[in-house]
């Protein structure tokens, strides 16, 4: 995958455990049906589109889990954030530089984020699995289960080997002293910049983090109890081979890798 999006997706996971959307003004909706291609989610089907194809039919519902919350992370190492005197003045104009000192780093920030998932997995997963057994679903096929709205989000991350970004504006009392980077009320103008980077803003709507899950099947054979053989190299015969499908997360490599 590219290398732009690579340290932001694996730090990103490694926090939150969840998969970051990108570009991530990108478009995910509960109950997509796709695959990973370059470090990206690209929707192939959906689920109520496979459902009209299916004699069995299923309708996901969602059910929203949490309050809203504002989210802030930035990359593990070569960043660093810093306000102007005037930036300690309640509704005072305030100048933000944002310093970067590595490539890939990067800074997230996300007001009002909303967690919501689909409520009857457990019935996703029984139609999924029956799909998969009559090869009606393909092996390498993710459906997206759980989403997070946000008011507003922006993502910064640099290019090179460093970069820096100087922002200015009138920060209202509420948010002096916290980096109003995705507060929709505050208007902020570039001061000044150097080195490459891309900045990336979203208006309500995105959806910066979502989850997915992804058909996983395993091989057992049935323990049983005998004699060990003298040729320990030899294989154990076991008990009869059976084949367990279940709907389990995605994990991070399989994005990376794509």
């Amino acid at each position: 995958m590219p290398n732009l999006a690579r340290r932001y997706q694996q730090e990103m996971h490694s926090k939150l455990s969840l998969f970051a959307t990108w570009l991530p003004g990108d478009r995910i909706d509960l109950g997509d049906v796709g695959t990973f291609r370059e470090g990206k989610f690209i929707k192939q089907r959906s689920i109520s589109d496979l459902s009209a194809q299916s004699a069995d039919t299923i309708s996901i519902s969602e059910e929203s889990a949490g309050n809203p919350q504002d989210l802030h992370f930035e990359s593990m190492s070569g960043t660093k954030v810093s306000f102007s005197t005037g930036a300690s003045a309640a509704g005072g104009r305030a100048e933000i530089k944002l310093e970067f000192s590595e490539r890939g780093s990067f800074i997230l920030q996300s007001a009002a984020v909303q967690r919501t998932r689909i409520g009857n997995r457990h019935e996703l997963e029984a139609w999924v699995l029956a799909r998969f057994d009559e090869s009606k679903w393909n092996e390498d096929w993710y459906v997206v289960d759980e989403i997070y709205d946000s008011a507003c989000t922006t993502v910064i991350v640099c290019l090179g080997d460093s970069a820096s970004l100087t922002l200015t504006g009138k920060i209202p009392a509420i948010t002096v002293g916290i980096i109003p980077l995705a507060n929709p009320s505050v208007s902020l103008s570039v001061a000044a910049q150097s080195g490459q980077f891309v900045r990336i803003l979203t208006k309500a709507g995105a959806r910066p983090l979502y989850a997915c899950s992804k058909v996983n099947t395993r091989w057992f054979r049935d323990p049983t109890f005998e004699p060990q053989d003298f040729d320990f190299m030899k294989p154990s015969s076991g008990g009869p081979v059976r084949r367990e499908n279940t709907l389990e997360p995605a994990e991070i490599d399989e994005l990376l890798d794509s």
